[in-house]
């Protein structure tokens, strides 16, 4: 491998910028097809994507993989009235109109490197099938529409004995929830999570301009016993996780990971405090419950902190997951942000930010031979202490390639047990800020083929360089990189280079 040097004038600290010798035809920033995995066409109107209800602001976002990103969107065909953003994906339709026809909605992205996707899909505008929940005013045994909601959960379940898990009275309703604190009430068998299944509603929305609660110290959401195709999660707030409860129940939301096209968007997750060991205590968990691995999967704009020995995100036996735009900060403890496990492929784990952690922000295991290809990319990860990257720590030796790049990560990269077989690992592209500058900013543990790790063009250096500011931004000293390295994708006013820099090549 070859070094350059950069020397700054003003001080006699360096930093590195790595390049591989290797030589690979493969495109590192873009590796996988470009592919809309939600809205997916085909589907119908037990999709949040499929159906609307008259008045009411009908707001989705698009989840791209593959392909290079950013990517630009475009709706081609819509209802009057419906926008969309074209740099996030994000659509809007303020105020539905009733109407006996869907209205076909078309929606076009084309990526960086000039590639396009196109989507085609269906909106039915009625009152259908619609449950309204106001724990202020609603009522036990009401009927549910708009003017007569119900008051809690109770009424979403259907009851909270053996008959109501059974009962398909609620199958396929969308619940609007109104503000206020909620508990789960719904039949738990004598255990400590209701058992969710997917003869109850699926698809929970915060009513326009609310924000639910649900406080899970007492009781948590088991949805494994049936696939829950079509799970919708929006703008909750789901806090205090009881993670002193019996070892299947140490999670906020745990959902069976044979489910496809499930989304979970503009929620907060906080407050979880675990005193007991590794049993997978988390946020949210996409369980292992048969062989089949659910697809298309979206977790985007959403917020986890004040966790405390446990995961944010926690997966097993789920593919084409797209886990975007979310905020994870204060996790102490053993703590894991991100953390995809057994049987966890194609996971394209873009532009989050992970700060104030201890212990591990991105935690790729690699533990049996379904896992891997993953993506990660265009995230700032800054750690109190610890690993903002591990890679394979289970040591398993054979993998497929994973893929590196354009991030910002202020802690130990580290890579286990990595041979022959394994991978190859691209770390391409990346800021890396810790004390392993001089070997390329990453740690290899246990590698009899560490060449397998291609390390390419990743701007290293130690804390004392001040390379990135406070939220993680390229300082004016190193604006030549931006867009370049980092996950800053641009910056409309860029500060300017310093003026005399000093470049050696070794």
């Amino acid at each position: 491998m070859s070094f350059l040097r950069l020397k700054q004038s003003i001080t006699c600290y360096i930093f590195i910028i790595l390049f591989s010798s290797f030589a690979h035809a493969q495109d590192v920033e873009a590796p996988y097809d470009l592919e809309i995995i939600q809205p997916r066409a085909g589907l119908d109107v037990n999709n949040r994507f499929y159906k609307a209800y008259p008045g009411l602001v009908y707001e989705v976002r698009a989840a791209v993989i593959g392909g290079r990103y950013p990517y630009e969107y475009a709706l081609e065909t819509a209802p009057e009235g419906m926008t969309i953003n074209a740099k996030t994906g994000e659509i809007t339709w303020p105020s539905p109109v009733a109407k006996s026809t869907a209205y076909p909605v078309s929606l076009a992205v084309k990526d960086s490197a000039g590639n396009s996707q196109k989507v085609s899909w269906s909106v039915l505008v009625t009152t259908d099938k619609f449950l309204f929940v106001d724990p202020a005013k609603g009522k036990r045994g009401a009927s549910g529409t708009i003017n007569d909601p119900v008051q809690g959960f109770y009424d979403v379940y259907g009851g909270n004995n053996y008959d109501a898990k059974y009962a398909t009275k609620l199958q396929g309703y969308f619940v609007y929830f109104k503000s206020g604190n909620y508990s789960l009430d719904g039949y738990t068998g004598g255990t400590q999570g209701v058992q969710y299944t997917n003869r109850q509603p699926l698809v929970w929305l915060a009513y326009p301009g609310h924000s639910p609660s649900i406080e899970m110290s007492k009781v948590a959401l088991r949805i494994i016993d049936t696939r829950a195709d079509n799970f919708y999660l929006d703008g909750f707030e789901i806090h205090d996780i009881d993670t002193s409860a019996s070892n299947e129940y140490r999670m906020g939301v745990r959902i069976g990971g044979a489910s496809s096209n499930v989304t979970f968007r503009n929620n907060k997750f906080h407050t979880i405090t675990s005193t007991q060991g590794s049993y997978n205590q988390s946020a949210i968990m996409i369980s292992r419950d048969s062989s089949v691995q659910g697809r298309y999967w979206s977790f985007q704009d959403n917020e986890f902190y004040n966790i405390s020995g446990a995961y944010g995100i926690l997966g097993y036996s789920a593919q084409k997951v797209l886990i975007e735009d979310n905020r994870f900060s204060n996790f102490t403890g053993n703590s894991h942000p991100i953390g995809p496990k057994t049987s966890t492929s194609y996971w394209f784990i873009r532009h989050n930010t992970i700060v104030d952690v201890d212990n591990y922000g991105i935690w790729l295991y690699y533990n049996d031979s379904n896992y891997g290809n993953m993506e990660v990319s265009y995230n700032y990860v800054a750690m109190s202490s610890g690993r903002a990257l591990s890679v394979n720590e289970s040591q398993n030796k054979s993998l497929p390639p994973s893929y590196i790049f354009r991030n910002t990560f202020i802690g130990d990269v580290e890579f286990h047990g990595v041979d022959g077989s394994v991978g190859p690992f691209y770390l391409s592209k990346n800021v890396i800020i810790n004390n392993s500058a001089a070997s390329g900013g990453y740690k290899c543990d246990n590698c009899s083929s560490s060449s397998r790790v291609i390390a390419d063009n990743n701007l290293t250096g130690l804390s004392t360089l001040n390379i990135v500011n406070n939220v993680g931004n390229l300082t004016k000293e190193y604006s030549s990189f931006l867009g370049k390295r980092g996950w800053q994708v641009s910056d409309a006013s860029p500060p300017r280079a310093p003026s005399n820099p000093v470049i050696k090549k070794d």
